[in-house]
């Protein structure tokens, strides 16, 4: 029968594995908790930082939404502050929302007048109570709050995130505690800024014209403006046909044309155009009639000259003076008128007028005059025997004698002799007539006498 030998137990090796095991997650340990701890401080930063730019959000809309009524209240110089409660009961923060964060402050919006600019706003977000932030984490919530973040240290001195920043309260008239967050709105951020004033409003903003207002062309892409109630512009350009249901009314301008048109009656096919530089044409050679005057430096007709009433010749000339156009009418200062012959103004005749008088007459002459026929019959008073009456007249033109005429009578016992040389029988009274031609000068005069000398 054979003996079995029994190995030895070693009973001191595994407590030493087990030994080093443990000294190995002890120092694990050690090394990773802080580690891990300031992976979760970071997670509780994370989310402070998150919370604080919903806030920023929400207190931007409040100001915007709100601005006439915060302008008046801080006009002042006093600035207001706005809860996160309010916000949240104003609908711009939601439901649920924590109204503090991690380190128990509370959420608040200081608003203030711009000193700058006292009809702008500028705001703050700040937190208040709580726990005091370590400067590690005001550095790090500041780094990750969208906008202008920042924190508060020492007090009243707002640093923005990397030293962007640097606001000193006191200014605004608000206070804050050291180790609490900022983020600071500009009046610019508030509506001023570059992505505010890209957005054109679609209704007024009182005390902001700006935000109703373009800084660039607008493309319509061939699509239409409607229901424009009216269009102030210094020039405007149209490819194609403007039509109105109404007047186009121009204060001080024209109403300029080019191309050989312009204006047409489309109805009737009436109208004004130019298609050169010496004449206003009609339109399909319409006519043009007026109530009113035609006035012009002449006035031409290619065809028959008619008036429904009479010719009015305003200007006068003088009968004898040169004209430059053979055939044109004119009249002298008393109306008579006058034509160019040979290039002198011509009275266009005399006329024949009887009158009768004793020992003198004045007669007015119907126009112009060359020769004057001056004929005198004269009633002799007969006396007791034979004798010879005689009668002298003397003719003036306008104050000018021009001629002398004689005229008589012979009578004897057995019959008269006139100036003629006739025979006449005896009567108690004869009369006699004698003629005379004178010539006379051209003169605008029409007075012509005839007295007995």
């Amino acid at each position: 029968m054979k003996k079995q030998s029994v190995s030895p137990v070693h009973r001191g090796i595994l407590t030493i594995e087990l030994l080093i095991g443990l000294v190995i997650i002890m120092l694990a340990g050690l090394y990773g908790y802080p580690r891990y701890t300031q992976y979760l401080q970071e997670l509780e930063w994370g989310v402070a930082a998150s919370n604080m730019t919903a806030v920023g959000r929400a207190a931007k809309s409040y100001i915007r939404d709100n601005r006439d009524t915060l302008v008046n209240r801080v006009k002042g110089g006093t600035p207001i502050t706005v809860s996160a409660a309010e916000l949240q009961q104003a609908g711009y923060l939601p439901a649920g929302f924590s109204l503090s964060n991690t380190a128990a402050q509370t959420y608040q919006v200081g608003i203030a007048r711009d000193p700058h600019f006292h009809e702008k706003l500028v705001a703050f977000v700040l937190t208040s109570g709580g726990q005091e932030i370590s400067y590690l984490g005001l550095r790090t919530i500041s780094q990750k709050v969208e906008g202008s973040g920042g924190y508060i240290w020492p007090d009243n001195l707002a640093v923005g995130a990397f030293a962007g920043w640097e606001m000193n309260l006191t200014r605004y008239g608000l206070r804050a505690a050291r180790g609490r967050l900022a983020t600071w709105l500009s009046s610019d951020v508030l509506g001023t800024d570059r992505q505010e004033s890209d957005r054109l409003y679609r209704y007024k903003v009182n005390n902001r014209p700006d935000l109703n207002r373009m800084h660039t062309d607008i493309d319509m892409h061939d699509n239409n403006l409607n229901n424009v109630k009216g269009i102030q512009a210094k020039t405007g350009h149209f490819s194609n046909t403007l039509t109105t249901e109404n007047d186009i009314k121009s204060n001080q301008g024209w109403l300029i044309t080019s191309s050989g048109k312009g204006w047409m009656n489309e109805p009737h096919g009436g109208g004004l155009y130019m298609d050169n530089d010496d004449w206003i044409q009609s339109v399909n050679g319409k006519g043009i009639s007026t109530t009113g005057q035609l006035k012009g430096g002449t006035v031409h007709a290619d065809g028959r000259l008619s008036t429904g009433e009479f010719l009015q010749l305003d200007n006068a000339a003088e009968s004898g003076n040169a004209c430059d156009k053979v055939g044109l009418l004119s009249r002298d200062a008393v109306g008579a008128v006058l034509s160019c012959q040979s290039g002198v103004w011509t009275a266009l005749g005399g006329g024949s007028m009887s009158r009768a008088g004793v020992d003198a007459l004045s007669i007015e002459a119907p126009g112009n005059f060359n020769f004057i026929l001056v004929s005198i019959s004269s009633k002799f008073y007969a006396t007791d025997g034979s004798h010879t009456s005689r009668a002298n007249f003397t003719v003036l033109v306008n104050g000018t004698v021009r001629g002398k005429i004689t005229n008589s009578l012979h009578v004897s016992k057995g019959g008269s002799r006139g100036t003629t040389g006739a025979t006449k029988r005896w009567g108690w009274r004869k009369n006699n007539t004698v003629s005379t031609s004178l010539r006379a000068i051209k003169s605008v005069s029409r007075w012509v006498q005839v007295a007995i000398i």
